[in-house]
């Protein structure tokens, strides 16, 4: 295990014992990489060791101990990055995969950005393909992206974006944040950070169970849960713009609202109804 920085590149992940299954698959998207040189970083939530000994083998790897929530690992993971003195992250979930060149096209689109975001190819959790460049359905290559279009959801996740390093200093994610990405790019891109989606290369998302946002509907199980998430992220927001302030009333007393089963199943019916084809993270909870 290296514990100094080796390249310019980093790959940062977090991985857990649900994820343990799909570790090898990961482990060879990293190895099918066109551009080898990058570095990888992991924050391990308690999955045993023994299952990241390939990782560390094949990669100049460094593993951090968890920090016991999904915040802390994050903001541990920012703050190894920046004291390592990386330049640019590519961020991934290791559950998911990467297309092969999206190391190589992300840094070259970090030469002129900010932040990228990079398109997603869905599939199930057996590998198998659902649909090929799903934001592509909604989003022009090379459009650039506005803190507007997150307002009300997020198609900016950390497993499809990637950035220079030098934008994460003075970040701190609140410890009760649950959607830590939403709520990174939308501090990054209020400090004027610019942003560029492509669908030149992809996130192989797996949709599976322990997946609690995903692009299916939403139902009984996961409403709430739903819910509040963006309650909490409007409640952290709130100072930043009258948009935000108004939505975090309005979560509020959703949230609320919720509580009573018939207004939940009267209001899951309302949403799915109106579920657009293509949907964003987030985008099918609405105010009431």
């Amino acid at each position: 295990m290296n514990n100094s920085a080796k390249n310019e590149i980093c790959v940062f992940t977090v991985v857990y014992p649900s994820m343990e299954k799909w570790i090898p698959q990961f482990t060879e998207s990293l190895l099918k990489q066109d551009l080898k040189d990058f570095d990888l970083l992991i924050v391990n939530d308690g999955l045993g060791l023994e299952k990241l000994k390939l990782l560390d083998h094949m990669f100049n790897c460094k593993i951090l101990p968890s920090c016991m929530s999904i915040v802390k690992n994050r903001n541990a993971g920012f703050s190894s990055i920046l004291k390592s003195g990386y330049r640019y992250v590519i961020f991934a979930d290791a559950d998911d995969l990467m297309a092969k060149n999206r190391v190589s096209f992300s840094k070259e689109l970090l030469d002129k950005y900010d932040i990228v975001v990079n398109d997603l190819t869905v599939i199930n959790s057996n590998g198998e393909y659902i649909m090929d460049q799903y934001l592509s359905a909604r989003l022009g290559n090379f459009k650039r992206i506005h803190l507007n279009e997150i307002l009300d959801y997020n198609f900016m996740g950390l497993g499809n974006s990637s950035a220079r390093v030098e934008i994460l200093n003075n970040i701190t994610i609140p410890e009760d944040i649950q959607v830590v990405d939403w709520y990174l790019f939308t501090i990054l891109l209020n400090r004027g950070h610019h942003a560029v989606f492509t669908s030149s290369t992809s996130t192989l998302y797996r949709q599976h169970q322990a997946n609690t946002v995903g692009f299916h509907p939403p139902d009984e199980n996961n409403i709430v849960l739903l819910a509040e998430q963006k309650y909490l992220h409007y409640l952290y927001l709130q100072k930043l713009s009258e948009h935000h302030q108004n939505r975090f009333k309005e979560f509020s007393k959703l949230v609320i609202k919720l509580k009573d089963p018939i207004f939940k199943k009267e209001y899951l019916k309302k949403i799915n109804d109106q579920m657009p084809e293509y949907p964003f993270w987030f985008e099918s909870i609405k105010p009431d």
